[in-house]
C-alpha cells in the first residue's frame, strides 16, 4: 500500500504530470507483494474486522490506518488484464480481495489493460451521488484529458513523495489474514455474475411510452426474484434529504400491490392476460399518478420538499400544510 499527497501545503492540486510521475514510480517499484496483505481484512464480517483493526492499532499501526482513512480515495492498480464480459465484472467488483480497501468511501479500480470501475462503501451516502461523480470523471477525462499515454511525466522526486506503508503484524493478525482469505474465496465461489445486452430499447423508449425507467428496472428486479425464489419481497428506493440540515438518505418502500400483481402476471400467469392488460399493469407500476395513489403521494411529497428547499414557508390555509 502506497500513499502520496495530491495537494501541496497551500491546498493546491498537484499538476497531473506530477501525479503521473508518482504513479509511474509505484508501478515500477520492484518490491514484492506482501505475504500478508491487510486489505483482505476489510472484507471480513464487520465485528471480526473491528477486532482485527483494534489489534492493528495495538501493534503500532495507528498512523498507517489514519493515512488510509483520511485519503481522498483509494486507487487500486491491478496487475491482471481483463477479458470482456463477466470476467471484467468479476475483476472490477472483487478481484482476489487483497488489492482492495473496502472501508474507503470509494475506490477506483484500474486493470493492467486499462479497464476501470468504482467500488463504493454505501454508509456515507446515496449511490446516485457516486454515479454523478463517476459521470463527471468520465466526461472530464474523455473531453478534457489532463494526461495521455504520450505525455512525459514531470521531473519530480517521487522517491521522497511516495511512501510505502509497512504494517506490524503479530501471529494473531497473520492468522486472521489467512482466515479472511479463505472466507473471501468461499463467498466468491458462491457468487455467480452474468450479464446480457438488451438492444431492443432502453430509457428513451420507455420515456416515449410514458413509462418510468426506474420503475421498470425495479419491476425487473422483482420479477427476477420471483422467478428464482417464488415470491415477491419488499424493496426500497432512496429519498435524498441532504438539502436539509443533518439530512442524509431516507428510504421509501416502493413495492406495491401493483408490483406484485404485475410480477405474477408476467412470471406465474403467462398467456392468461392480453397485451393490453399487461401494458396497463406496467403503467400501474410506473410513476404515472393516474394509476398509482402511492406514487401520487410521493410526487406530492417531492413537490413539498422542493418548495421548502426554495425557501417556501407553509401556512395553515395552503394545501401542502396538510401533508
Amino acid at each position: 500500500m502506497y500513499v502520496f499527497d495530491v495537494v501541496d501545503r497551500d491546498g493546491n492540486l498537484l499538476k497531473p504530470t506530477e501525479i503521473q510521475a508518482h504513479l509511474n514510480y509505484i508501478l515500477t517499484d520492484l518490491t514484492p507483494a506482501p505475504a500478508f496483505p491487510i486489505g483482505i481484512l476489510t472484507s471480513e464480517n464487520r465485528d471480526v474486522w473491528a477486532e482485527r483493526r483494534d489489534k492493528l492499532v495495538n501493534c503500532g499501526n495507528t498512523d498507517n490506518l489514519r493515512l488510509a482513512d483520511s485519503a481522498v480515495c483509494c486507487l487500486c492498480l491491478d496487475d491482471a488484464s481483463m477479458k470482456k464480459g463477466d470476467d471484467m465484472l468479476h475483476s472490477l467488483l472483487l478481484a482476489n480481495g487483497c488489492n482492495r480497501w473496502l472501508d474507503k468511501s470509494f475506490s477506483l479500480h484500474v486493470s493492467k489493460s486499462g479497464e476501470a470501475g468504482i467500488c463504493m462503501e454505501h454508509s456515507w451516502g446515496d449511490g446516485m451521488t457516486m454515479t454523478d461523480i463517476l459521470e463527471k470523471i468520465y466526461k472530464d477525462s474523455t473531453e478534457q484529458p489532463q494526461v495521455h499515454p504520450g505525455f512525459v511525466a514531470a521531473a519530480v522526486d517521487s522517491a521522497s513523495a511516495v511512501h510505502q506503508l509497512q504494517f506490524n503484524l503479530d501471529s494473531v493478525l497473520k492468522n486472521g489474514i489467512k482466515k479472511a482469505n479463505d472466507n473471501f474465496d468461499l463467498h466468491v465461489s458462491q457468487l455467480s455474475i452474468d450479464f446480457m445486452i438488451f438492444g431492443k430499447g432502453g430509457k428513451e423508449t420507455m420515456k416515449k411510452n410514458n413509462l418510468s425507467p426506474d420503475s421498470m428496472a425495479q419491476l425487473a428486479f422483482q420479477m427476477g426474484f420471483l422467478r428464482m425464489r417464488g415470491q415477491t419481497v419488499p424493496t426500497s428506493e432512496p429519498c435524498s434529504m441532504t438539502r436539509f440540515k443533518h439530512g442524509r438518505l431516507e428510504l421509501i418502500p416502493s413495492a406495491t400491490t401493483y408490483t406484485k400483481q404485475c410480477s405474477n402476471a408476467f412470471v406465474c400467469q403467462q398467456d392468461q392476460h392480453s397485451v393490453q392488460q399487461l401494458k396497463a399493469m406496467l403503467y400501474q407500476c410506473s410513476s404515472s399518478t393516474d394509476y398509482n395513489p402511492v406514487t401520487f403521494a410521493i410526487s406530492q411529497f417531492t413537490e413539498f420538499t422542493d418548495a421548502l428547499g426554495r425557501g417556501w414557508q407553509p401556512t395553515a390555509v395552503e394545501p401542502y400544510a396538510a401533508l
